[in-house]
């Protein structure tokens, strides 16, 4: 990421919270709350590298995946 990273909110669905990579959910699947976290980075294999606040609870200290298409509700970066 050439300018920094971005922060995100996006909504959560039915598969665990802590969980090391989250997968577009299925059409017919509601929202259960939502998170806020920072994108750090991204994989050859069009996912999102993720790090929020949780990284004592996460055996991979904070960072997961998010798979590119997965809905983000809202996005925000700061450009210095």
């Amino acid at each position: 990421m050439q300018k920094g990273s971005c922060i995100i909110a996006l909504s959560l669905y039915d598969q665990p919270f802590i969980s090391s990579h989250y997968k577009k959910p299925k059409e017919d699947v509601e929202a259960h709350g939502g998170h806020a976290l920072i994108l750090v980075g991204w994989t050859e294999n069009n996912e999102w590298i993720a790090q929020d606040s949780y990284s004592i609870f996460r055996p991979w200290f904070g960072k997961f995946k998010i798979d590119f298409d997965y809905p983000i509700e809202e996005y925000w970066g700061i450009e210095l």
